[in-house]
């Protein structure tokens, strides 16, 4: 997916069903409990996209096992669809200690913490899963004490919305020739310019919400949204070739604020932070059957998948890309720690 509701302009799944699902005492995680109100600490915990995206379920899951679990003495309230701003303002909300938690994109740390733009780099990881393992592992034990020290928090599990693929409506992309010469639509993100230039294209900066345009004018020729969003915003209309380079795993991390669980039982803390890693992989499984289901409809729209496809020469294009990168990192040992994943 593309994440553009990160630039903190809108949120992009609002596009899509403003305010759907926007009430606050919806019925999918609805737990009745014997607690009284006022017992109750209320945990008020925020997502960029609306309840049934497969962002927020990690948020939905939570709320379900965290009220059932705590027999309702931890209620949780979801802010969805980007109320409460973009998720640059909801991390700094739960540094600040006015936000509960956040289920963020893990890129957006990166502003405190340039290490995390290790997740940008392309073609660093084979799949989603082994970033996944990578962030949990020796990446993940690097990074994470120095997020929640910048942020106040701790992060409970790591997430996902997708994966980036390249797709266009020139011709399939086979090879790094094929790439050559294609206007592709890039983000406000100096690694993703880099890297089209690097394979030849010409990387064309376009705002989300004008993609579409931009594709129907042929301002561009393709981009890399993952697979959820080209059946969303209906992309399948204006391109014709998807090529399964999975080049950019897109994680998420599900912040909760040390002023929270300040205020639980040492037994409601434990139960927060194991429900935490609980949603965390139900948000990811949920997420990669959507995937899935996504790539069929895509084949059903007359799109022409390219599932096969040699690897090696992308990765032997990216070293420049990579040595630019690391000079904004500041420690190349990250990168040999998110490969070593096993």
């Amino acid at each position: 997916m593309d994440r553009a509701r990160k630039n903190g302009t809108f949120s992009r799944r609002g596009v899509l069903a403003m305010g759907a699902g926007a009430s606050l005492g919806f019925g999918l995680a609805d737990v009745r409990t014997s607690a009284s109100a006022e017992d109750a600490v209320t945990m008020r915990l925020g997502s960029d996209s609306p309840l049934e995206d497969s962002h927020s379920a990690g948020p939905v899951k939570f709320k379900e096992l965290v009220e059932a679990k705590t027999g309702g003495r931890v209620k949780i309230t979801i802010f969805p669809n980007a109320q409460l701003g973009d998720n640059a303002a909801m991390n700094n909300a739960v540094k600040a200690g006015t936000l509960d938690g956040n289920f963020s994109d893990v890129g957006i740390f990166s502003a405190a913490v340039p290490g995390v733009d290790v997740v940008s780099l392309p073609f660093l990881f084979a799949k989603t899963e082994d970033a996944i393992a990578a962030f949990y592992g020796k990446l993940g034990a690097v990074l994470r004490p120095k997020v929640e020290v910048a942020f106040a928090g701790k992060i409970l599990g790591w997430g996902t919305d997708g994966v980036r693929n390249m797709w266009n409506i020139r011709h399939p992309i086979r090879s790094v020739d094929d790439v050559k010469g294609l206007k592709m639509r890039v983000q406000a993100s100096q690694v993703h310019k880099d890297t089209y230039a690097a394979l030849g294209a010409l990387p064309t900066p376009v705002a989300f919400n004008e993609l579409y345009t931009a594709l129907q004018t042929h301002v561009v020729d393709g981009a890399d949204n993952g697979m959820v969003d080209m059946v969303s915003f209906k992309f399948y209309q204006v391109t014709k070739y998807l090529t399964m380079t999975r080049h950019v795993p897109i994680l998420d991390a599900f912040l909760v604020s040390d002023k929270f669980l300040a205020k639980l039982s040492p037994a409601d803390a434990d139960t927060v932070r194991e429900a935490g890693r609980a949603a965390s992989e139900h948000q990811v499984k949920v997420t990669m059957e959507e995937e899935s289901r996504d790539l069929a409809e895509l084949k059903g729209k007359g799109i022409e998948v390219i599932e096969e496809f040699d690897r090696q020469p992308f990765v032997d294009k990216m070293t420049s890309v990579y040595e630019a990168a690391i000079k904004k990192i500041g420690d190349p040992t990250l990168i040999d720690l998110a490969r070593d994943h096993a």
